[in-house]
């Protein structure tokens, strides 16, 4: 496998850099293929014992506490399992086909925030010029 040409140097020689990229992350290939490790059964039993303990911690956190930022987040623990949130609404406009409706799209856009008048381009046409000699300006 050859490597793109840029600019910049290589850290590791040619060699190197292909092995590199034959063992490295493969297209359409998971970086975790196992997933995230399972918890082990005695972590798992080891925190369903203190689960009891622990809500009446919150509950007391909640109804006691000084801090009302303390008593809202110790509720929106014990509510959060069996409490839904609300939906969100995205509104998403794809009507973009090329870069250059995009180019349109987003100039428009400048355009309404800026509340100004759009800039007229106009075509040129670029000349060489050469310098006059002997001549004072």
């Amino acid at each position: 496998m050859a490597r793109k040409k840029t600019d910049r140097p290589l850290k590791v020689d040619e060699k190197q850099h292909d092995h590199l990229k034959s063992i490295g992350f493969q297209p359409g290939q998971s970086g975790n293929p196992k997933g995230r490790p399972p918890i082990p059964s005695e972590v798992k039993d080891a925190m369903a014992s203190y689960t009891m303990e622990a809500i009446e911690t919150l509950v007391e956190v909640m109804r006691s506490s000084e801090n009302d930022a303390a008593k809202v987040k110790a509720a929106t623990h014990i509510l959060g399992p069996f409490v839904s949130k609300a939906p969100q609404t995205v509104e998403v406009n794809v009507g973009v086909t090329s870069f250059g409706d995009f180019l349109i799209q987003a100039n428009r856009r400048h355009q309404m925030l800026a509340k100004k008048k759009p800039v007229q381009v106009i075509d040129v046409e670029v000349i060489e010029a050469t310098p006059i000699t002997g001549t004072k300006s």
